[in-house]
C-alpha cells in the first residue's frame, strides 16, 4: 500500500479541514469572544467547506502526483491555496455597512488553522511512507536508462539508500552505447516496451548528460504507454519540458514526467475556473 496515494491524501486532508473547522467553530461559539444568539449548523456546513476545499486544493495541483514534501514545503503550498481561497470567502461574506465584523476574525484563525493541520497531516503521511521506505516495503522496482555520471550516481543511491522509495532493479542501454555500465544489464532502450512488463518495472529513470532528445521521448512515450512512471536527471530537464510536464521531489535531485498528471474532472473543473490545461 502507497501511504501518500492520491485517495488516502485527499481522505487525511478531509479530516484536517474537519479539525480546523471544528476548531474555528469552537473559538467563535465557546471562547465567550462573540455575542452569539444562534448556533450555526456544524455537520453539514464542515462537510460543505471540507469539500470545497479540497476542490480548491486539487485545482491548484496538490493531487497531481505522488510527490513527498516535508512540512514546511506543504506548508507553503497550502498557504497559497488557502490565501486565495479565503480571500475569496471574504468577499462572499462581505457588507458594506459592517465591513469588520468582530466575528470576521474566526476566518483568519480558521486559514490558520487549515494550514497548521493540513500541512501537519500530510508531513506525517511523508514520515511515515519513508520509515516504510527505510524498512524495505512499498518501494518501487526502479530501471534506469542512460549513462555516465548520473547513471552511476543514481544507481548507488537506489542500491544504498531504501528512503529514496527505489528498489534498483538493472541498467537499460541507450542504443549504439558500448560504455560500461553499472550491472546488472536489462537490455537496450529499442527493447523498452518488453523490458518494462518481463521486469515488472514500476518507475523508469532517464540519466544521461544534454543530448539525445529522441531517445528522451521515445523513453517516456513508452513508459506512458506502459503506466510506468517517468524520472529524469535535472541535465534532461529541458529535452522533457519541451514535450511534457515537470515536478520534483525534494529528497531526490531528479524530475518526475508524465504527459498528463490531471485526470480529466481535474482539467475539466481547471478549465471551468479559467485554470490552464494541465
Amino acid at each position: 500500500m502507497n501511504l501518500y496515494s492520491k485517495p488516502l491524501r485527499i481522505f487525511i486532508d478531509l479530516l484536517a479541514l474537519m479539525l480546523a473547522y471544528g476548531g474555528a467553530y469552537l473559538f467563535h461559539y465557546e471562547s465567550g469572544i462573540f455575542s452569539v444568539n444562534h448556533r450555526g449548523e456544524f455537520i453539514s456546513a464542515a462537510l460543505f467547506l471540507s469539500t470545497s476545499w479540497v476542490i480548491v486544493f486539487a485545482v491548484f495541483g496538490h493531487y497531481a502526483g505522488t510527490f513527498a514534501l516535508g512540512w514546511i514545503a506543504h506548508a507553503k503550498r497550502v498557504a497559497l491555496a488557502v490565501s486565495i481561497g479565503g480571500l475569496t470567502l471574504f468577499w462572499l461574506t462581505f457588507e458594506a455597512e459592517n465591513p469588520l465584523p468582530p466575528g470576521r476574525f474566526v476566518l483568519v484563525v480558521y486559514g490558520i488553522g487549515i494550514i497548521l493541520l493540513v500541512a501537519s497531516g500530510r508531513a506525517v503521511m511523508y514520515y511515515f511512507q519513508q520509515a516504510r521506505w527505510k524498512s524495505g516495503k512499498g518501494l518501487a522496482r526502479t530501471a534506469i536508462v542512460g549513462h555516465g555520471r548520473w547513471a552511476d550516481i543514481l544507481a548507488e543511491e537506489f542500491s544504498s539508500r531504501p528512503e529514496s522509495g527505489h528498489s534498483y532493479v538493472g541498467m537499460i542501454r541507450l542504443p549504439g552505447d558500448t560504455g560500461k555500465l553499472p550491472s546488472p544489464v536489462l537490455g537496450d532502450m529499442n527493447e523498452l516496451e518488453t523490458i518494462l512488463p518481463k521486469n515488472r518495472i514500476e518507475c523508469v529513470v532517464l540519466a544521461w548528460e544534454h543530448g539525445h532528445t529522441e531517445e528522451v521521448l521515445q523513453g517516456i512515450m513508452a513508459c506512458n504507454h506502459a503506466q510506468v512512471q517517468v524520472q529524469v536527471c535535472p541535465d534532461l530537464r529541458d529535452e522533457a519540458a519541451s514535450w511534457a510536464r515537470l515536478q520534483t521531489r525534494d529528497d531526490l535531485p531528479l524530475f518526475v514526467v508524465k504527459s498528463d498528471f490531471h485526470p480529466n474532472w481535474e482539467r475539466l473543473l481547471k478549465r471551468a475556473v479559467g485554470g490552464t490545461n494541465a
